[in-house]
């Protein structure tokens, strides 16, 4: 698993957002560690699911948002420090035992 600081990957994410954000959404919006990536309308929730997809495979590690509340994951900053700490101390076995990505709609509804 590669290991990042909190800046190095709040930097990764803004990049990947820059670089994917909705073609409707307004150029005007600074994008930074506070920007609440579905207020701001940069993703929508398939966009939000690729960002997560992009997080999890750059650090080979799972991030569990079903007990979290949307806050929590929503801004950038907030996202990067909960992938940090569900990357700490991970075996291998327990990526397995994470809800898959339907489970996690299903139970956010609101991304």
């Amino acid at each position: 698993m590669k290991t990042a600081s909190e800046q190095e990957l709040v930097d990764l994410v803004v990049g990947w957002v820059k670089e994917n954000m909705l073609t409707n959404s307004s150029n005007d919006v600074e994008i930074s560690g506070n920007t609440n990536l579905l207020e701001s309308g940069l993703l929508d929730s398939f966009a939000f699911v690729e960002l997560l997809l992009f997080i999890e495979n750059c650090f080979g590690t799972k991030i569990n948002l079903v007990d979290s509340d949307p806050e929590e994951f929503t801004v950038i900053k907030k996202l990067c420090r909960l992938a940090l700490q569900n990357g700490a101390g991970r075996h291998a076995d327990d990526l397995d035992r994470e809800p898959d990505r339907t489970e996690l709609l299903a139970s956010h509804p609101e991304i």
